[in-house]
């Protein structure tokens, strides 16, 4: 329903019974209420709850701060969600590697392409032989495009083959990943 003068603004739950939500596109929706379960929870539902609750106030947190409630609000607006929601999906979900390789454009820089809802706070590069020795490392750099980033040692490498990469991937929330490649 769109535009019911009746339910403009409405939101929660009426006797009980019914269940009334504003959605982001501007309808209302009505349900019936949920039936409470007899059923004890399982240890993982309790977990799960505990984790939702900790990322509903990370969102709050998140979005009362100013630098990170802008970067929310800009991740909102260009995705069509609402920030809040943006906040709990990057609390929920930690980061992942999708490809790392030297990049096509200058082969003394790596390219890395990452996913996240949002964006990464920090990559971290160590780039090390078969052996253990450890060549160069250091933070990595965003890049314009999303979830892009390029790294640049310090000091000049013999040749990215047989390279091993280890990277931390860290998002505003905190989660880390640590990942392997070998180029």
């Amino acid at each position: 329903m769109r535009h019911n003068l009746l339910l403009q603004g409405l939101s929660g739950m009426l006797g009980k019974q019914l269940v009334v939500r504003q959605l982001a596109d501007g309808q209302t929706l009505v349900c019936a209420a949920p039936a409470p379960s007899g059923k004890p929870r399982s240890q993982a539902q309790l977990a799960r709850q505990q984790q939702f609750q900790a990322a509903a106030r990370y969102a709050r947190a998140a979005l009362a701060d100013p630098a990170l409630g802008a970067l929310y609000t800009a991740a909102a607006e260009a995705t069509g969600r609402r920030p809040h929601n943006l906040c709990l999906a990057d609390f929920l979900t930690p980061p992942c590697l999708l490809s790392v390789g030297p990049d096509p454009t200058c082969p003394t820089r790596l390219h890395l392409l990452v996913s996240n809802p949002v964006a990464l706070h920090r990559v971290d590069v160590r780039l090390e032989t078969p052996a253990g020795q450890v060549l160069a490392a250091g933070p990595a750099e965003p890049l314009p495009r999303p979830n892009a980033w390029q790294y640049t040692p310090t000091a000049a490498l013999p040749s990215w083959a047989s390279l091993q990469v280890y990277l931390t991937l860290t998002d505003f929330p905190g989660n880390t990943v640590q990942a392997v490649a070998i180029l």
